[in-house]
């Protein structure tokens, strides 16, 4: 799918596995290893607003991956980060994105 995305130069945010591979600074690795290598200052917290339960906070992550064949195009990998009280684990919604450089 995201060739074909690519190939009709469309823009795309994609929701990928954890077990999916990106390619970052010429290295192919899973993305859910990429994530847990991402250093704690490199993570943004920001709130979605009070849920029923109190505040819904959020850390967010974003890593370049290797350019597309598209001049003027970036690929990107976009982590959220979430804690989850009741199964006290993080869990790790991922997403592939393919933007033009210059604004849609």
């Amino acid at each position: 799918m995201r060739a074909s995305l690519e190939t009709r130069k469309q823009a795309y945010a994609l929701a990928v596995a954890c077990k999916e591979h990106v390619e970052v600074q010429g290295t192919r690795k899973r993305v859910d290893q990429v994530a847990y290598g991402i250093a704690r200052e490199d993570w943004q917290e920001l709130s979605a607003g009070i849920g029923s339960k109190g505040p819904r906070l959020f850390a967010w992550a974003r890593l370049e991956l290797t350019a597309p064949e598209i001049s003027g195009w970036q690929r990107w990998l976009l982590i959220q980060q979430a804690w989850t009280k009741e199964h006290n684990l993080l869990r790790w919604p991922m997403y592939w994105f393919l933007l033009p450089l210059a604004p849609l």
